[in-house]
């Protein structure tokens, strides 16, 4: 969904993907107000990402979704994963556990993995060890400029990570003039312990632009109708039969959050430097039943670490080349700690015993891109 003005013009035009560039558009991108465009100026509009090269908005075979930063914040997200219930042909279940939430886009459905490719500023962050988009619950959404979302298959593009789609975070870039600053920003505190602290700040030096955001969210997750159904029921918690000594320390319903982000970037004309940072630090929540995992037994730690450098050179009108190099780690931290039980039959006593286990869990994943 996006607003109903933009929707009648991109849909209307069955247009593109993603990678608005808006360089040798009718008005500066900071002066972009889409209902206001002609259609002849709407399809002057340079794309890039699609055919990996710039053209204009006419000549991109694919059809996207456009979210502004101000669609954002009209719809008040909590973070920016709640953009997926937006997007049509997503359903999305949320347990706040080591799955912090499941998408099902246009009907493909999978266990672990996404199907769909998560990119900032056109780098890739679907976690290198289960391919899944989770890290982007944690991303500044005062740093957001826009969102653009491609339906449909961009495997030839982007590889088989691409599967149904695409959705890239444009980040906010600093004004044109030298000394030119501007920044936002928001703290929200509510229940459960809830506190949000999320803000951005760019500004230009000459032909430099330098950018900061950064984000921190935690809070416990609200089980106050947990009771009313079988196997959420606080009870199974407390119960030695099922759970044993365990009942003593992790009794209580608690899944607690402790999300957090931050992005930099120092770029001029042609070159980027970027390091940006990403940890989701939950509880186990509704991912399980309450005989099964206790949703209190520790973290669940996915953390995001990538820095690279982008350099472009311009030929002509009509022939541009990147060069990417990249430094990526992408893990599942040591200190991932889970409890659960289940029945197992050993071939000599009946009926079958319950065992309780208690793992710490660790995956490690670097990359490097050259």
């Amino acid at each position: 969904m996006f607003s109903a003005a933009l929707s009648k013009k991109v849909i209307l035009f069955g247009l593109l993907y993603c990678g608005l560039t808006l360089s040798g558009s009718p008005v500066a991108e900071s002066e972009i107000d889409f209902q206001t465009l002609s259609l002849s100026e709407l399809l002057q509009l340079k794309v890039s990402t699609v055919s990996r090269k710039e053209e204009n908005l006419d000549e991109s075979p694919a059809f996207m979704e456009l979210i502004t930063a101000d669609d954002l914040n009209r719809r008040g997200y909590k973070d920016l994963s709640y953009l997926l219930d937006d997007i049509a042909g997503i359903q999305v279940t949320r347990t706040f556990g080591d799955n912090y939430f499941n998408t099902f886009w246009r009907g493909v459905r999978h266990t672990i993995g996404s199907s769909y490719l998560l990119l900032v500023d056109g780098v890739e962050f679907n976690h290198l060890y289960n391919n899944e988009t989770e890290i982007m619950a944690t991303f500044p959404l005062s740093n957001i400029q826009q969102i653009e979302v491609v339906h449909g298959a961009s495997t030839v593009a982007y590889g088989n990570d691409a599967v149904v789609g695409v959705i890239n975070i444009i980040t906010k870039k600093p004004g044109t003039n030298s000394g030119e600053s501007s920044g936002n920003g928001f703290v929200q505190v509510g229940d459960n312990n809830n506190q949000v602290v999320d803000f951005n700040y760019a500004t230009r030096w000459q032909n430099y632009q330098v950018n900061l955001a950064g984000r921190y969210d935690q809070g416990l997750l609200d089980f106050s109708n947990a009771a009313n159904y079988r196997w959420t029921d606080p009870a199974l918690l407390d119960n030695s039969d099922i759970w044993g000594g365990f009942t003593q320390g992790f009794s209580e319903p608690e899944s607690p959050h402790y999300n957090s982000g931050m992005n930099f970037r120092l770029s001029d004309d042609n070159s980027q430097w970027v390091f940006q940072y990403y940890k989701l630090a939950t509880g186990y929540g509704l991912g399980y039943t309450f005989d099964h995992s206790l949703p209190n037994a520790g973290l669940w730690y996915e953390s995001e670490l990538s820095a690279h450098w982008k350099q472009e050179y311009r030929l002509d009108d009509n022939l541009n080349l990147s060069t990417l190099f990249r430094y990526r780690r992408s893990n599942i931290d040591d200190d991932s700690f889970f409890i659960e039980g289940y029945l197992v039959n050993d071939g000599i006593e009946e009926p079958r015993q319950r065992l309780l286990d208690a793992s710490y869990w660790e995956s490690l994943n670097n990359s490097k891109l050259a």
